[in-house]
């Protein structure tokens, strides 16, 4: 289900991804990723963890989190870094596609898609993923760029800043396309914007059940 060029890329890009970051972006990101969980997150998954950058700053606070990726090169390196500075947890890191499933039979209290939206081939198979995935009251959080984000990408990649991911990041619109998909299933309970407004976030409170208008499968 996931799109090859989706997975090729962050398969070639995996042992570059770190040296890639910029720390003053991750940090202000980080800040905001910690608001939207709030103080009780309770057992949370990231989608789309890449490296692992995120799964380390919430285990170092105590948050209980887990991660699912596609690529598989990865999921290998989050499991090394988590490993290398001693977290606790087995099996942290699954690697999985999450159009068919999150690689964990457990349910989360929260479900993270940081940055990952904007790649899924149909995110409308993801979301009714994510629902199933989720406690009852369960929330979900997404970040995603702006369309808009493009040129701005662009320089910050000829300026060396950052590396520009592909143009398939731009195929779903940050505002209607997540309106229309979650809504279903979840309740919208804030949203706000990032780094000048080129980023969106959302927070969602899961409903018990999708209604029968729902995006089909």
């Amino acid at each position: 289900m996931t799109d090859t060029s989706v997975y090729e890329h962050y398969q070639q890009l995996s042992t570059a991804y770190d040296t890639g970051r910029n720390q003053r972006f991750f940090r202000l990101a980080l800040a905001r990723y910690l608001d939207c969980l709030g103080p009780a997150p309770g057992r949370v998954l990231e989608v789309g963890c890449g490296t692992g950058g995120y799964l380390v700053e919430l285990r170092q606070r105590g948050i209980e989190a887990f991660g699912t990726d596609i690529s598989p090169a990865m999921c290998e390196l989050a499991e090394k870094k988590l490993t290398g500075l001693g977290l606790p947890g087995p099996d942290l890191v699954r690697c999985a596609d999450v159009h068919e499933a999150t690689g964990f039979a457990e349910p989360f209290d929260t479900a993270v898609v940081m940055d990952s939206w904007e790649v899924l081939a149909r995110p409308e198979r993801v979301v009714r993923v994510l629902h199933g995935a989720l406690r009852d009251g369960g929330r979900l959080v997404l970040f995603t760029p702006n369309q808009g984000a493009r040129l701005f990408l662009t320089a910050l990649e000829i300026l060396r800043i950052k590396k520009l991911r592909p143009a398939f990041q731009y195929r779903q619109s940050a505002l209607r396309r997540v309106i229309a998909l979650t809504a279903p299933g979840f309740a919208l309970e804030r949203r706000g914007t990032l780094f000048l407004g080129l980023e969106r976030w959302f927070v969602f409170r899961r409903r018990p059940a999708f209604s029968t208008t729902g995006p089909e499968t």
